[in-house]
């Protein structure tokens, strides 16, 4: 399913619901992953067609939290071919790994008599959110203006158009500081630096030269050489 696509069926599912939606339910509905379902819900409070409670909004959605237990794709897997043992742990790293990068369970590799795993948390709590009707509430996704341009003042359309806020107090992107160009620096050259041109003044000009000569230097300007493209 798009995001568009996602988007409009929550709007929809909600516009249905008596009171709203829960977005565990909702995602187990659709098919969907519920982190996908609650970066919808997101991109929604970002265009104010939700809200958290208490805010202005078209829909309303409450952060709650609820314990329930179910298998996980490596639950799943164990419950249809056999337990990490029976296969000879094989398949242990995984869990091991997500155990780790969640903060479940520590290694202490100084216990006496080798390293030891403990827990680190008593029990994991998913979060998901209640979602309700706001009191703007629209089906149609109306994507915030940026910024007023010219023709919009012209036309006079910047009355019927809805913009996204400013946020003032931003700081901004730091700009990356880029490399030294080559010609700030120093140069041991007599077109960078008028201290270090000579001049002759017998003959002061020159109007003759050996023709090769004058034909070598033609060449070079003109098409290049010797690492130069001219």
């Amino acid at each position: 399913m798009s995001d568009a696509g996602l988007l409009e069926t929550l709007l929809r599912r909600i516009e249905a619901a008596d009171g709203g939606v829960d977005s565990l339910e909702t995602a187990s509905i659709l098919g969907v992953d519920h982190q996908v379902l609650v970066g919808a819900v997101k991109s929604l409070l970002a265009l104010e067609d939700v809200s958290f409670p208490g805010g202005e909004g078209h829909e309303v959605a409450e952060l709650r939290s609820s314990k329930h237990w179910e298998l996980s794709g490596e639950g799943t897997e164990i419950a249809e071919q056999g337990s990490h043992e029976a296969r000879k742990l094989s398949f242990g790293k995984i869990g091991f790994s997500k155990a780790m990068s969640n903060k479940w369970i520590k290694v202490d590799k100084t216990h006496e008599g080798g390293p030891r795993i403990f827990r680190s948390v008593e029990n994991i709590e998913d979060q998901s959110y209640w979602i309700t009707k706001g009191s703007c509430f629209s089906t149609t996704i109306t994507k915030p203006e940026t910024e007023l341009t010219p023709e919009m003042i012209a036309n006079g359309s910047w009355k019927e158009k809805k913009f996204k806020p400013y946020n003032f107090e931003a700081l901004g992107v730091a700009p990356d500081c880029g490399h030294l160009h080559p010609l700030m620096k120093p140069q041991q050259h007599p077109a960078r630096d008028a201290h270090d041109t000579f001049f002759i003044s017998d003959p002061a000009l020159a109007h003759q030269f050996p023709l090769e000569y004058l034909e070598r230097v033609k060449k070079i300007h003109s098409e290049g050489g010797y690492g130069s493209q001219g």
